[in-house]
């Protein structure tokens, strides 16, 4: 997983199981504030019923009783002065007092806009069975219970009674007044009460809420902080700390690195930093490998050179020189001159593995430049004891080579095979078609000797310039480096397969289409 995705997916889902904490959580915490409101709601309104039933209730009937007539501003005063008096009324805003039906005729409060007692169907069913209704007031903090009254009249009073104040009028039978008819005023008391329990629970829920988004916050910004730090900057701070060692000097790759990307990347960079100082390492002894290599193919050329000029100095320094001295100064002479040929040869081999080879591409048979090759080498394989097997494909089409120096190719390698077995051997040289990974056809060659091998951990120096393991017998390391560097220039590859006093095999390709080869 890529880390970005992988970063995402863990703040993300940090992200939403907070927000799923913080939502259960507050939900549970909410539906407890309900019910503890609902609790108290009921606890509170049989409260407040009960004052409305005892206290104003009773007042108003009362006052009707006593004056036989719905009076609203005595109805006012009463009140007024039971809202003063009585310990009862302190929560009570206001109350509403109508006759017959919902209009408004008394109020606590004069001079307030509400006209009717907002009653429905509902409402007047639910005062029929219940005696009461209790609702809170939408907009405002208050709850408001309405309650029937009834007032039974044996006699009316007519000074103060307009037509329609009466819930029921006495009738006349016959022209007469019916003395013992009885009639009673009825109405509506509705009493608003102030709850500030619902202020203080808004308030508290609030704060509340606030408080744990804050919480919430704190907590996405520790994960997201601490997802940071454990994926990116410690990760990133270890691989700092990594490429600071390196550069003193100390690196170790036994250290132990996360799975994730960045500790891949991590110890994908100890692995190449350790490939580059190995490789860096191995340059430095191949160099110094090379130094002595030139410096050994000049020294002796130089000495020689050196050892004759003082003897030529030493016959010319002669008072009378003789024919004898002066052919043997030739001969000292052919001698130098022999000298700088090989210290040319040797400087021209040196630019030679510095700059790229110009070929002279023409198609060869190449059995037949392999059997030439072979057969400077009759003499020598029959002295070492060595058999030469071949096979070679009678289908294989001309090659495009430079002949003259994949003849030096082979050479070299023919050699090195006798060389290698100095108790005797076979060699077995193969030709053959092949289909290599491109599905390009390439003429493959491969020498393969029974020799002493060649050890696993140098088998990578072996076509660096210089670098020998035959000292003993004065190699100077330059066959198979010369040698690479023609296989190279024709665009070919080579393989090498070797176990330690199990022999060599070299794998040689060209591919035959020279128009994908330029």
């Amino acid at each position: 997983m890529r880390l970005q995705w992988k970063y995402s997916l863990v703040i993300n889902l940090s992200v939403i199981a907070v927000l799923v904490a913080f939502y259960f959580f507050d939900s549970i915490r909410v539906r407890s504030e309900m019910n503890a409101l609902h609790a108290l709601g009921a606890e509170r309104g049989a409260e407040l019923k009960k004052i409305t039933e005892n206290t104003i209730l009773n007042a108003i009937v009362k006052e009707i009783e006593t004056t036989k007539v719905f009076d609203a501003g005595r109805l006012n005063q009463v009140l007024n002065e039971l809202k003063r008096e009585h310990p009862d009324m302190q929560d009570v805003l206001n109350v509403h007092v109508s006759l017959s039906n919902t209009r408004i005729r008394s109020s606590l409060l004069a001079g307030e806009d509400t006209v009717n007692i907002n009653l429905d169907a509902a409402a007047l069913e639910q005062i029929a069975t219940k005696g009461a209704t209790v609702d809170a007031v939408e907009g405002q903090n208050a709850t408001a219970i309405v309650i029937k009254y009834a007032v039974p009249l044996s006699k009316p009073k007519s000074s103060g009674l307009e037509s329609g104040d009466l819930a029921y009028e006495p009738t006349l039978d016959e022209g007469l007044l019916l003395p013992d008819v009885r009639w009673e005023v009825t109405g509506y008391i509705q009493v608003l009460f102030d709850v500030p329990y619902i202020d203080r629970s808004i308030r508290n829920s609030l704060l509340m809420h606030a408080i744990l988004i804050v919480i919430v916050g704190a907590l996405l910004v520790i994960l997201i902080d601490l997802t940071t730090n454990h994926l990116i900057m410690k990760p990133l701070e270890r691989m700092t700390g990594i490429i600071q060692s390196a550069e003193s000097g100390d690196l170790s790759l036994d250290q132990t690195y996360s799975s994730d990307e960045i500790g891949k990347a991590t110890h994908n960079l100890v692995r190449m930093l350790w490939q580059l100082r190995d490789s860096h390492s191995k340059r430095i002894t191949a160099l110094g490998q090379f130094a002595a290599g030139v410096a050994h193919e000049i020294r002796n050329p130089l000495n020689s050179i050196g050892m004759t000029a003082q003897h030529l100095k030493s016959v010319f320094s002669q008072r009378k020189v003789s024919p004898d001295d002066i052919e043997e100064a030739k001969e000292l002479l052919e001698i130098v001159d022999k000298k700088i040929g090989e210290l040319k040869q040797t400087s021209e081999q040196f630019l030679t593995l510095n700059r790229p080879r110009r070929l002279n591409i023409e198609p060869v048979n190449f059995n037949a430049l392999v059997e030439q090759v072979l057969s400077e080498f009759a003499l020598v394989t029959e002295e070492a004891k060595v058999q030469v097997i071949k096979n070679y494909d009678e289908n294989l089409p001309d090659v495009p080579l430079d002949t003259a120096l994949m003849r030096q190719t082979l050479f070299n390698f023919v050699q090195n095979s006798i060389q290698a077995m100095p108790k005797g051997g076979s060699i077995y040289i193969t030709t053959l078609i092949e289909a290599i990974a491109d599905e390009m056809d390439h003429a493959v060659i491969e020498i393969r000797d029974t020799g002493i091998g060649i050890p696993e951990e140098i088998q990578e120096q072996i076509y660096d310039a210089y670098f020998t393991t035959k000292d003993a017998t004065g190699g100077i390391g330059l066959g198979l480096a010369i040698s690479h560097q023609i296989i190279t220039a024709h665009k070919g590859k080579i393989e090498v397969r070797s176990k330690m006093g199990m022999g060599t095999a070299f794998k040689i390709s060209f591919p035959l289409d020279v128009d994908k080869r330029s």
